[in-house]
């Protein structure tokens, strides 16, 4: 290939460091903007308010465990903390639910399956924050998507959210059930502090735009395209 496009600069590094590529072919172009605007919105989806929002397949770097253990904790400390999970489906939906049943938190977390965008709209909307507790990501769409619907974010502190979260993001470590739940706690009950993230958050998603990914592509064609030339050149 004669240029290759990543999502952050982090896959830039690992894609040059695994595969030996001269850094100049990569380029990272972000593949996302906000919406231009919002609908109006039914929800399929009958949850109380509010809740945390965490959508994900189950999959297990999503790290459902350790958010689950997390949500135990505060109500040991007497908070209880709603969880919603939606993208999760089938046998790893009902291992969540079990996991969840056994820390004495099942009362607390909703798994609606899969959602319609309408839906996930309406969730967004109720949201008190979104916990974003993942161990790996490529992009991670979902904290710009709740910064985006103005919902303040906790996520995981590794370097692959970093382009996603930026600044605005209280961050976590996401192997620590201690952390994740001390970061909830400020998220659910420090209404100073949620404000703050979420007009960081506002700020953060204006920085993207459906132009300036357009602008980088067509910067990336070129050089293809004369990387292409010189070689026939030759």
């Amino acid at each position: 290939a004669a240029m290759i496009v990543v999502f952050t600069e982090w896959a830039a590094d690992d894609v040059a460091g695994a595969y030996g590529i001269d850094p100049e072919r990569i380029v990272v172009i972000p593949p996302w903007a906000p919406r231009a605007d919002r609908p109006a919105v039914v929800s399929k989806v009958s949850v109380d308010h509010p809740y945390a929002l965490f959508p994900a397949q189950a999959w297990p770097h999503k790290n459902h465990a350790s958010l689950l253990e997390a949500v135990s904790l505060l109500r040991h400390d007497g908070l209880d903390v709603p969880l919603v999970c939606p993208g999760a489906t089938g046998d790893a939906a009902a291992a969540v639910r079990r996991h969840a049943v056994a820390l004495g938190i099942g009362d607390l977390v909703a798994l609606p399956g899969y959602v319609d965008d309408l839906s996930m709209e309406a969730l967004w909307r109720g949201a008190r924050c979104l916990v974003f507790p993942s161990l790996f990501e490529g992009w991670g769409y979902p904290v710009l998507e709740a910064m985006d619907a103005g919902v303040p974010v906790a996520c995981s502190a590794g370097r692959y959210l970093d382009a996603v979260a930026g600044d605005a993001a209280l961050r976590f470590d996401p192997i620590d059930p201690c952390a994740i739940a001390d970061a909830l706690r400020t998220l659910w009950l420090n209404d100073a502090a949620a404000e703050v993230h979420v007009a960081r958050g506002r700020a953060h998603v204006a920085t993207f735009s459906w132009r300036a990914m357009g602008e980088r592509y067509g910067v990336v064609l070129d050089r293809a395209m004369a990387s292409g030339r010189r070689k026939a050149a030759v």
